[in-house]
């Protein structure tokens, strides 16, 4: 007995790309001149830190001539990291307005995110009480943790509720993050 194909929806699609992952010659990759995000030094030092923790698992994206459309910072990171190859996927078939638009909404779209504060603490936390310098190779400086569990455990500014929150010593500066009882 055979099944009748899915009924088409009248909802368009999304385009598809083939998604190979290739290891390319980090030279290859060329910047977009256009590209409109900076790239700091910390920024870089952070991803360097990141992809020699965790390894370089985030593909940069780019046309087929090498032209990166995502990816600057990683690919910086890699040669700042003296990497001769990084992944990469080639995204065939855009114009190039629509590389140019891709490169914008790439980086756009991902700042329009928020933290879940609850989750965000939670993890800080346990990270912290685990090994403290997977906080530094996930992005986040003592400082910023201290902030942010400090933001947590108060709320908004001049809420001076407590949420319980158990404190540990950053293993690099010395200092006490989180509630010290």
């Amino acid at each position: 007995m055979s099944q009748d194909p899915p009924a088409q929806s009248d909802t368009p699609q999304p385009r598809q790309h083939p998604l190979e992952v290739r290891q390319v010659p980090t030279s290859w990759l060329k910047p977009y001149d256009g590209n409109a995000k900076l790239h700091p030094p910390e920024q870089v030092e952070r991803l360097a830190a990141s992809i020699k923790r965790f390894g370089f698992t985030n593909p940069v994206l780019a046309q087929p001539d090498g032209t990166l459309i995502a990816g600057h910072g990683r690919q910086i990171a890699a040669m700042h990291l003296g990497l001769e190859s990084i992944p990469c996927i080639i995204l065939e078939g855009l114009t190039p307005e629509e590389a140019k638009a891709y490169c914008l909404a790439d980086n756009r779209l991902s700042d329009l995110g928020e933290w879940d504060a609850a989750a965000l603490e939670a993890e800080l936390l346990a990270l912290g009480e685990g090994d403290p310098s997977l906080l530094a190779d996930a992005g986040f400086t003592p400082g910023e943790v201290a902030d942010l569990l400090d933001d947590g455990m108060h709320g908004e500014e001049g809420d001076e509720g407590e949420m319980g929150v158990e404190s540990f010593r950053c293993p690099h500066c010395g200092e006490v993050i989180g509630r010290d009882e």
